[in-house]
């Protein structure tokens, strides 16, 4: 009998921290403007165009993090946000490196016209 009695004060002792431990996190209101933030750095880098997957991750995990911040689930809120963000950042870093691939690309052809135009320019 005794055993049970402390069973069951120990389960409530245990729900007493679980709620309190909830109720100790903070709404994670920077960590989803920073993602968001992270997200519009992408589309003005140009992640539409060059990096959709990553972009449209982001965006949708942003998404996810607004509705578990509405359902006051913070952690997982959180945990969204952060995710959102490394993607973001990864769709910006991939569509700078392509309009970077894409600008030598355009200058080592400009290079190549100037050296034929030369080169004809010689022989003549």
């Amino acid at each position: 009998m005794m055993k049970i009695k402390y069973c069951g004060s120990f389960m409530i002792v245990l729900g007493i921290a679980v709620l309190a431990g909830c109720a100790s996190t903070p709404a994670p209101t920077d960590e989803v403007q920073i993602a968001r933030s992270s997200v519009q750095a992408a589309e003005q880098a140009g992640a539409y165009e060059y990096a959709q997957i990553e972009l449209q991750s982001a965006q949708e995990k942003v998404q996810q993090a607004r509705n578990a911040m509405q359902k006051e689930n913070y952690v997982e809120a959180r945990r969204l946000a952060e995710k959102a963000e490394k993607d973001a950042k990864l769709a910006e870093v991939k569509a700078r490196n392509a309009k970077n691939q894409k600008a030598v690309r355009e200058l080592q052809e400009s290079i190549d016209t100037l050296r034929r135009e030369i080169d004809r320019q010689t022989t003549n």
